[in-house]
Parts: structure tokens; C-alpha cells; sequence
């Protein structure tokens, strides 16, 4: 099952690399996602969002202030129920404010073949601490 769940999120990030940020059959309706310090330091709103409406509207909303933002996988480590994901950021603010080019890690929690949990850490070593592996 552990391999299913590393196919379902690499599938997830070749999605979001193309700019689809949003495939609701892939969540399960009771997801939760968890944002990094960093990332609300960049967008504001709350730390963490429940359900898909309001996940969805903190997508769309976090989009939006971007004048382009893609994330690359760079790799995917099996934790059982969970994959850690190393990530590459690149993005720039809409009208020219800035531009960000950063690595970080996402742990994404599965169960039953949906994704259940999304939590983003600034640092691959959060994340794998997260997740319970050595880092």
C-alpha cells in the first residue's frame, strides 16, 4: 500500500508543477493542511484549514498573490501511511514584489487512498522529524 500512496502524491505534484493546484478527489473530505511558519509569513491567514471548501479557498487565495509559483517534487521517501517530499519552490509576487527560489518538505498523510493531512515545513529536516525517520 506504502508504494500506492508514493504513486497518488507523485501523481499530486506532477499536477501542481503543471499548475493544477486543485483535484478534490484526491482528498479525503475530512483533509486537514498545515502551513510552516514561513509560509504564513508570506501569505498571512491562519497556521492550519479543515475540510476541502475551506482548503480550496486558501488554494485559490494563496494563488492569487502570486504572479507565477510552481513546486517540483525533487524526492519522495515512503513512510508508510505518510510521504515526506522534498520540494523545490520557485515563484514570483505579482508585480514584480519579489521572487522566491527555496527548498522545503511536505508530509502528506494518506489513508484509504485519499490524502488526509498535508503539512508544509520550511526545512527537509522538519519534515523528516515529522515523519518520524532519521533525518
Amino acid at each position: 500500500m506504502s508504494q500506492d500512496n508514493v504513486e497518488l502524491v507523485r501523481g499530486l505534484y506532477a499536477e501542481w508543477e503543471k499548475g493544477h493546484f486543485w483535484s478534490a478527489e484526491l482528498y479525503a473530505p475530512d483533509v486537514e493542511w498545515h502551513w510552516s511558519s514561513a509560509a504564513r509569513a508570506l501569505r498571512g491567514g491562519r497556521a492550519s484549514y479543515k475540510g476541502l471548501a475551506e482548503i480550496g479557498a486558501a488554494v485559490r487565495e494563496w494563488v492569487s498573490e502570486w504572479g507565477w509559483w510552481s513546486i517540483t517534487a525533487e524526492k519522495l521517501i515512503d513512510a508508510g501511511d505518510r510521504v515526506v517530499v522534498l520540494t523545490t519552490i520557485r515563484a514570483s509576487l505579482k508585480d514584480g514584489r519579489g521572487e522566491v527560489h527555496d527548498r522545503g518538505a511536505d508530509v502528506i498523510t494518506l489513508r484509504d487512498g485519499q490524502i488526509v493531512g498535508i503539512e508544509i515545513f520550511d526545512t527537509p529536516e522538519e519534515a523528516l522529524e515529522a515523519a518520524g525517520l532519521p533525518g
